[in-house]
């Protein structure tokens, strides 16, 4: 299934401020991994979510 880039944005704000998963100390805020648009955690930096 493909998504159109406004379904993208939706996905990122919905996760961002949302604890991070894979560490106690970090919550979720957009960004840029690997040079996809991207929802990291502000505290360990890694991905929850990137598209591409």
């Amino acid at each position: 299934m493909q998504y159109g880039r406004v379904q993208e944005i939706e996905l990122l704000e919905r996760l961002k401020g949302n604890d991070c998963q894979f560490c106690t100390d970090g919550s979720l805020v957009p960004g840029e991994y690997k040079g996809n648009s991207a929802v990291l955690c502000q505290s360990c930096q890694t991905p929850a979510v990137q598209l591409w």
